[in-house]
């Protein structure tokens, strides 16, 4: 692993099937966790008499569904096609992430670019993965509309197909690729740089503590990393590491990109805004910030 600007290129000693492997199979899981609360999000943005708290407004919304269509057809409905749709989009976009990360982030590219390579890589990977992504996502959201309950992908995208054209499985495809090139980019910009900073100081932090347990003799010369505690080791904390940076990304890169996750979501589902600044402007001026916040 090299680090180079500040960022972690491991490109050389990535398998790429490997790769592909295992991410589709954690895209499978994450999608049997997350799927439901994506269905939740998705009606509390389409949702415009919303007026309680975010909270409420979810526990209120997903006993509702559950109720009236139950768990499989409420919570779950469109997880198939959405998850199968989502696997070889983010095969690649994960393939291009990396190729394109290393590819930047060392000699002879200038420092800058070096230190913003997770930012451009990921704005290329995601113009890449979004074209076989977004009829996918146009065809699940729309299944969450009222008068679709019941129908199923195929049928959903054949209609939006005769009375849209091909041009309906790619309605806020450009609203589409700015909040998912936006929020990709901060989400890799912040989980390179704080996972870079984190080792830095955890190498230190330990390095410190192995020259002071040697200066006093107070070594376990059978231990692998000395007196130190197994949840600390290197092999050990890194992958913690790397999980809690996630979890910053993740959290950082949904407050950016929600707004325009919102108007997305209903230019894609109903057409609601002639562009970008339009729906931005509307649900501004009718909904405030509870508007554009619909869905955290």
């Amino acid at each position: 692993m090299q680090a180079h600007g500040g960022v972690l290129t491991e490109w050389d000693k990535l398998c790429i099937w490997k790769l592909i492997g295992l991410s589709s199979l954690t895209t499978l899981l994450e999608c049997a966790i997350y799927h439901p609360l994506w269905v939740l999000k998705t009606r509390q943005q389409l949702d415009k008499s919303l007026t309680v708290s975010h909270t409420k407004q979810t526990f209120a919304l997903m006993h509702t569904l559950v109720r009236e269509e139950g768990i499989t057809r409420g919570l779950y409905r469109g997880f198939w096609p959405g998850t199968l749709g989502t696997i070889p989009p983010y095969s690649a976009y994960l393939v291009v992430y990396q190729f394109t990360k290393y590819s930047l982030a060392r000699d002879p590219c200038p420092t800058f670019i070096q230190s913003t390579s997770p930012l451009i890589a990921g704005i290329i990977a995601e113009i890449i993965a979004l074209g076989m992504y977004v009829p996918v996502d146009v065809v699940v959201q729309r299944m969450q509309l009222t008068h679709n309950v019941g129908k199923s992908a195929l049928v959903v995208g054949r209609q939006v197909l005769h009375e849209e054209g091909l041009r309906g499985l790619f309605r806020g495809a450009f609203i589409a690729a700015q909040s998912y090139m936006l929020a990709s980019a901060t989400w890799w910009l912040v989980y390179e740089h704080t996972k870079c900073q984190s080792y830095r100081f955890y190498d230190r932090w330990f390095a410190q503590r192995q020259s002071r347990a040697n200066d006093h003799d107070d070594v376990d010369a059978s231990a692998p990393h000395g007196n130190v505690p197994r949840l600390l080791h290197p092999d050990i904390a890194h992958k913690t590491i790397s999980f809690a940076c996630g979890f910053v990304a993740g959290t950082a890169s949904t407050i950016v990109g929600l707004p325009l996750d919102v108007v997305k979501t209903r230019i894609q589902s109903t057409g609601a805004y002639s562009g970008t600044w339009h729906g931005l402007q509307m649900i501004w001026r009718t909904e405030g910030i509870r508007g554009l916040t619909r869905g955290v």
